[in-house]
């Protein structure tokens, strides 16, 4: 099943998918991306693997909204 996913990639560590949207809440993830790295600070959210990760825009390479295939993760 192919989702819509946040794909982040780190200086130092993994790269890491999170759903653009909150699955109960339908919070805009890729709005509230962007507004950390604006103000330079940390995105705290669920991945698609159900770990909480909070991720500083220092450590942020790259990041891209695309559709991922989820049970590939």
């Amino acid at each position: 099943m192919r989702i819509e996913a946040i794909e982040i990639s780190q200086h130092e560590g993994d790269t890491l998918y999170f759903r653009t949207e909150h699955p109960e809440t339908g919070e805009d993830r890729v709005a509230r991306l962007c507004e950390a790295i604006e103000n330079g600070t940390e995105f705290t959210a669920e991945d698609l693997l159900g770990r909480v990760l909070t991720v500083h825009p220092d450590n942020i390479e790259s990041w891209e909204q695309r559709s991922v295939e989820d049970s590939a993760l």
